[in-house]
């Protein structure tokens, strides 16, 4: 996460000094939020299908931390095949417990 921390400027101690991180109340380091909001892009990236993201939000609902292992999903829950745009939801698990979710919106080629 250290690459990440250095080309992203993100300086907050919070996200490389455990020390700090338990001062907050933290177990552990709990890694960045937009580093989760970089892998839902990713997952988009990765879909197999010609589309255009146009929107991407997320909502995090407690820390992901650095040493665990994280799981990104993501699952079409709308299309509207006449405009060709759909709706991802995505999600980011850890240790079986939803830290963030995320919508994001798409346009895609017709078939």
């Amino acid at each position: 996460m250290e690459s990440y921390l250095t080309l992203s400027g993100d300086t907050n101690p919070l996200h490389s000094d455990t020390e700090i991180a338990e001062k907050m109340g933290f177990a552990r380091i709990p890694v960045p939020g937009m580093l989760i909001m970089a892998y839902f892009s990713q997952i988009l990236a990765d879909w197999q299908c010609n589309h255009t993201a146009h929107k991407l939000g997320a909502k995090f609902l407690r820390p992901i931390f650095l040493d665990g292992e994280l799981k990104i999903s993501g699952t079409v829950v709308s299309v509207k095949p006449e405009s060709c745009q759909a709706v991802i939801r995505l999600k980011a698990e850890q240790d079986g417990k939803i830290g963030a979710i995320g919508e994001a919106e798409i346009n895609y080629d017709r078939p």
